[in-house]
């Protein structure tokens, strides 16, 4: 059982949220997808019974946000979906549907070709700059069907993976699989991943470890082979995947395109041959709105809540989370007036919301 104190005050925030944003679902197959407008992210879904229309999500849904693309820029960090710097859209596609994502220096383009029980991300970045700029990425993974019953990872090899783990392009790694454990003779189901292969591009790295640390690391998370998927007591048997493809430094005019396919474990990846990619970048001209990223980037007003007020709300509840952390670390007792402040902001913080 799944066991992470911040974590549960950040679902609770979220679920107050994600009722206002808007969002872009596609069926197509046995697979829906669901991508975000307001915040640069994407649930996946698998079709286990057609008959009650019932889907398995592949990813942990309690909040989508868990999952997340980041970039490094020279060392910068941006999380797609959260970055001041780039303005971002969704787009319908004849194969599924994609964000584009535009700053002074790159647009991005993330492609999700969805065909039968798979769907091929293709993320393509363009240096729009007329500078060289050092560009890696990284997904994060919040897998979650492994955790019911175990393994928590299995992969094309046989292995089971239950504690940290870094794999690098020296593993034989073809797939890593988060399964979910049936009853026998009914269909295998799992979110699988494919590593190589079929046009995919491998990752340098690929991390497997606990979604907290994941999470908090800004970037690379060094592993260690004696710790498992907890992070007691805040977070128990709560596993994640990295992937990261190390920093690549483009040209003005360049492009840098990595290809990864995620799909249910019991079918075979189809043949992509005939999908038309993104080769280009879709705009030849910046739109005006980049001109005024700078300065925009406290700017709350086209957002359908006062974030602002969130985000001073959240900061006294992280405050509070803090204090309450070092008194169950020190053995020491909560007061009950720690606990009414606590709710008191969480309080005001579904006012704002709710208006």
């Amino acid at each position: 059982m799944r066991v992470c104190v911040s974590r549960v005050v950040f679902f609770l925030l979220c679920f107050l949220c994600m009722s206002r944003l808007n969002a872009l679902e596609i069926k197509k197959d046995r697979i829906k997808l669901v991508l975000y407008e307001n915040t640069g992210i994407f649930s996946l879904y698998y079709l286990k019974d057609a008959e009650k229309e019932k889907y398995v999500p592949f990813l942990l849904d309690k909040d989508p946000r868990t999952s997340f693309l980041s970039l490094s820029i020279w060392n910068k960090i941006h999380r797609m979906g959260g970055s001041g710097d780039f303005i971002q859209r969704i787009e319908l596609t004849a194969q599924g549907a994609r964000f584009i994502w535009i700053s002074k220096q790159l647009q991005v383009i993330q492609d999700f070709i969805i065909q039968g029980t798979q769907v091929k991300i293709v993320l393509v970045l363009f240096n729009i700059s007329q500078v060289d700029q050092s560009v890696g990425v990284r997904y994060l993974f919040d897998t979650y069907l492994g955790e019911k019953a175990g393994p928590h990872f299995v992969t094309d090899t046989g292995v089971e993976i239950s504690k940290e783990t870094t794999l690098d392009t020296r593993s034989s790694l073809s797939y890593w699989i988060s399964p979910l454990q049936m009853d026998k003779g009914s269909e295998q189901i799992g979110m699988r991943v494919i590593t190589r292969g079929s046009g995919v591009t491998p990752a340098d790295k690929i991390v497997f470890g606990n979604w907290k640390r994941l999470n908090e690391s800004l970037w690379f998370y060094r592993t260690d082979d004696m710790r498992d998927f907890n992070d007691l007591p805040y977070s128990v048997n709560d596993s994640a995947v990295c992937h990261y493809y190390n920093p690549v430094v483009l040209k003005s005019g360049e492009s840098r395109k990595i290809v990864l396919v995620i799909g249910n474990r019991s079918e075979p990846a189809p043949d992509h041959t005939d999908i038309v990619e993104t080769t280009k970048p879709i705009e030849k001209d910046l739109p005006e709105e980049i001109s005024t990223l700078d300065e925009d980037l406290n700017d709350f007003s086209d957002y359908p809540v006062d974030y602002a007020d969130i985000m001073n709300n959240m900061d006294s509840i992280n405050r509070v989370i803090k204090d309450l952390n070092l008194k169950i670390n020190a053995g020491e007792m909560v007061s009950d007036t720690e606990l009414e402040l606590f709710k008191k902001n969480i309080i005001e913080v579904e006012k704002i919301i709710s208006q």
